[in-house]
């Protein structure tokens, strides 16, 4: 069962809802041959996530950290353009565990948001 909060980013400005979310400074950063424009801090309860976003909103780079011993692995979400859909990072799992995020938009489509979200593990 998977459950999402919806802690986003949008384009470049921090959408929050629910418990706090804090948005990090642009960086240019970069992950192979694409440029990454711009650094975020998502999360919740559950942990938090260092992202990049990268390449127009095509990729998102970084990684998530599992802060909880609470049975919930947190991930990063991207939410797509167009007709929606959603494409998973790797979870972490358990406390003090974490994951690198590498997730990518179908070919002609981007992402409009990331979430951070959890999967129960």
């Amino acid at each position: 069962m998977k459950v999402y909060k919806k802690f986003a980013a949008v384009l470049g400005s921090a959408l929050l809802m629910g418990a706090t979310a804090t948005v990090g400074s642009a960086a240019a950063s970069s992950t192979g041959a694409n440029a990454c424009s711009a650094a975020y801090r998502i999360g919740g309860n559950e942990g938090y996530a260092d992202i990049w976003q990268c390449d127009g909103w095509t990729e998102v780079h970084g990684t998530v950290y599992d802060t909880r011993s609470d049975g919930r692995c947190p991930l990063v979400v991207g939410v797509l353009s167009g007709t929606g859909g959603t494409v998973n990072s790797d979870w972490a799992g358990p406390k003090g565990d974490n994951s690198p995020v590498h997730i990518y938009a179908p070919r002609g489509r981007s992402f409009i948001r990331v979430e951070f979200g959890y999967i129960t593990c």
